[in-house]
């Protein structure tokens, strides 16, 4: 398996960042890291109005590559083969400070998304200011198919973005959501008929229009509104996140994802 890549490029004014990872840009290890770098060169100069994160050859994000030789999985083997929480709880820090990172860039940040938007890719989506679909994504997070939650921001942002219902339907059946839907329920704020980066490149032609000074302010405080309170939610569900992968259903889940099968769950 080839570990993938994220780009960087200027289109405009806008600074793009791609992830590109046949087939549907699932992250490896090497990826997250990636765009940790480039979300630093994005937050060191004042060269762009605005970030569009989105994904290569049709699809967003598959969310986190979960096959063995994936290093995210080489670390976790403690938490899922011993029940130690810490090497889960010290991932989720880290891969958690990079979407901080991307979510507090001084610039608006929009996710543009084709096809699969699942998992971790949702939750990238989920840390961003604005998200344009194309009519023909959809999403997901089906972590707790694999014994796991959504512990990089997840529940915290659904919840507060969608609703408690609408969030705990999402999240415990780990149910496909269309664009349609997605639009319906506030998940993404407009779709589009044609690729979704091209939208976001005109949503960003159109902020170039506001004053930067204003468009700055305005975003500092749309955020404070948004995300108040926000950081021990996340705290909290870091701790969820790593008692679940710690739990022994995940290598149970994980295999039955990998293999298209239902999983066999220990019961009492």
């Amino acid at each position: 398996m080839t570990a993938g890549s994220v780009t960087l490029e200027r289109r405009g004014a806008a600074a793009v960042i791609t992830l590109r990872a046949p087939p549907r840009n699932a992250m490896h290890l090497d990826m997250w890291h990636q765009l940790d770098a480039h979300v630093a060169t994005i937050a060191g100069t004042r060269a762009f109005r605005a970030a569009v994160i989105t994904g290569a050859g049709g699809h967003f994000c598959a969310g986190m590559d979960v096959r063995p030789d994936n290093p995210v999985i080489a670390r976790l083997a403690p938490s899922f083969v011993e029940g130690d929480p810490g090497p889960a709880r010290a991932l989720l820090d880290e891969l958690k400070g990079i979407l901080d990172r991307l979510g507090t860039l001084p610039v608006p940040v929009v996710a543009a998304i084709d096809g699969a938007c699942a998992g971790g890719g949702l939750e990238i989506a989920l840390a961003c200011d604005v998200r344009l679909a194309a009519d023909t994504a959809y999403f997901a997070l089906r972590e707790t198919r694999m014994g796991m939650i959504p512990d990089l921001g997840g529940t915290v942002r659904l919840a507060r973005l969608l609703g408690p219902g609408a969030a705990t339907d999402l999240i415990l059946t780990g149910r496909r959501v269309d664009a349609t839907e997605a639009l319906q329920r506030g998940l993404v704020e407009r779709l589009t008929d044609g690729a979704a980066l091209e939208a976001a490149l005109a949503w960003v032609d159109d902020l170039a229009l506001s004053g930067p000074f204003a468009t700055a302010r305005a975003l500092e405080v749309l955020r404070v509104a948004s995300r108040a309170g926000e950081a021990p939610l996340l705290a909290m569900e870091t701790e969820a996140g790593a008692a679940a992968i710690s739990s022994g259903e995940p290598p149970i889940g994980v295999q039955a994802f990998l293999t298209d099968t239902a999983p066999r769950w220990e019961t009492e």
